[in-house]
């Protein structure tokens, strides 16, 4: 999907693959990370960058949520006004392990 517009269908096909994924990565042990999905879903997947209404969406909340909107910019550690799949991860495993 590299190099063209994806119609919304798609593109929630692509952030459950990314959510899928940061979940494997941020719980799986060492050597078990994501070995049961497909490597070009997973480089598709890398690349991925949440805007806060996509993020706000995962969460269950509104993107004006005071909440999203602070979860958001610790997130968005780069300040470009995404969160990528990093950047996501690091959260995502933070909240995980309470590191």
């Amino acid at each position: 999907m590299k190099g063209g517009s994806i119609n919304r269908d798609e593109r929630q096909t692509v952030l459950d693959h990314f959510f899928r994924l940061a979940c494997l990565q941020a719980m799986a042990e060492d050597g078990d990370k994501a070995s049961d999905l497909d490597p070009a879903r997973v480089d598709e997947v890398v690349h991925v960058r949440l805007t806060r209404t996509e993020f706000a969406e995962a969460l269950g909340m509104q993107p004006s949520s005071i909440f999203v909107r602070n979860i958001f910019l610790l997130a968005d550690s780069d300040g470009d006004g995404f969160v990528s799949f990093h950047e996501f991860l690091r959260l995502f495993a933070v909240f995980l392990k309470g590191l």
